[in-house]
């Protein structure tokens, strides 16, 4: 229905999560910080990784939904203009 094979939609999103998750630490280990900075570092990536994946779920449905779901509902349903 919304134009995505389901799958496929769901191994994007599961890899983006994971890739948001390791990325906080590959970044400490290639910026070289150490302690304190490291932990406060880690910290604010892994909040900013996960306001990323929300943001990317929240555009990509509101795009599914522009451009799939409610033209197909507006020409196939009760909601079509008459």
């Amino acid at each position: 229905m919304e134009g995505v094979d389901p799958s496929y939609k769901d191994m994007v999103e599961a890899f983006f999560n994971q890739l948001m998750k390791e990325y906080p630490e590959e970044a400490i280990k290639a910026i070289g910080l150490k302690g304190t900075q490291a932990t406060k570092a880690r910290n604010k990536l892994r909040r900013l990784g996960k306001d990323i994946v929300s943001r990317y779920k929240d555009e990509s449905h509101q795009y599914r939904l522009g451009r799939h779901i409610g033209p197909v509902m507006k020409r196939n349903c009760c909601f079509a203009e008459r």
